[in-house]
């Protein structure tokens, strides 16, 4: 079994909108505000982004959050907390 029939996680496709125009992770993390690391993780699908992380990446990349994590936005509250361990809040959508 590989990784992604294993994964929870839904595929995603944060990466392909990044490096289709050549951004860097670090890039993203600069106009994003999502620390570098946190990208890396989203993309290899080890981690779900909040809310606030999607909104915050679906805005650097200039895409509809639905575009980058399709199936993903549901409107549900999300208590898991961002990268600045805030808690998430679901009131942004």
């Amino acid at each position: 079994m590989n990784k992604n029939q294993n994964s929870k996680i839904p595929i995603n496709s944060l990466r392909e909108l990044r490096i289709s125009p050549r951004i860097s992770q670090w890039q993203l993390a600069l106009t994003s505000g999502v620390k570098q690391s946190r990208i890396s993780l989203i993309e290899n699908r080890l981690v779900k982004p909040t809310l606030r992380e999607k909104i915050k990446l679906a805005e650097a990349l200039h895409h509809k959050i639905e575009e980058i994590f399709p199936g993903e936005v549901d409107g549900s509250t999300d208590n898991r907390t961002d990268d600045t361990g805030d808690k998430a809040d679901s009131r942004l959508s």
